[in-house]
């Protein structure tokens, strides 16, 4: 499978809910236009995008909408499992400008080694709001289960 932004468009439009983005307009203050894709949709689709031979154009697309961006956070969770280069992660964190596009990315990024969790305690004392909400959670996340484990 490779990425295209037709394909990506199409998917977007045949996926909106209004109800549904009327209703997560409400929670969140992203300044990115939101679309109206129900997560689980999203996490399915970012699945399949993250196997696309051609992803990192994908991760280097433009942030046009709210979903685009939850979409990249996705990806590089999905592609952060087995790489130890977090400069896209890095890059991404300055994207985000919500607590769900936060959320959403970082929880599915499950890993409980030590090069991780030096990271998210490094994220964790950033000044930026939304880096250090990512070293936190995901530190919650990953690690606040079973500490003896490290």
């Amino acid at each position: 499978m490779t990425y295209s932004k037709e394909d990506l468009d199409k998917f977007l439009a045949d996926n909106t809910d209004v109800k549904y983005k009327e209703f997560h307009s409400r929670l969140t203050r992203s300044n990115y236009p939101i679309h109206g894709v129900r997560v689980p949709i999203l996490r399915a689709y970012g699945k399949e995008l993250a196997k696309c031979e051609n992803v990192v154009e994908f991760l280097q697309r433009e942030n046009s909408q709210y979903e685009i961006v939850i979409l990249k956070g996705i990806v590089l969770s999905s592609i952060m499992k087995k790489s130890d280069d977090f400069a896209l992660l890095e890059k991404f964190l300055l994207e985000i400008d919500d607590w769900a596009v936060c959320d959403v990315s970082c929880g599915g990024l499950k890993r409980k080694d030590k090069v991780y969790l030096d990271k998210c305690l490094a994220y964790a004392k950033s000044k930026h709001i939304w880096t250090a909400r990512w070293g936190i959670v995901a530190f919650m996340t990953n690690f606040c289960d079973k500490p003896d484990e490290l």
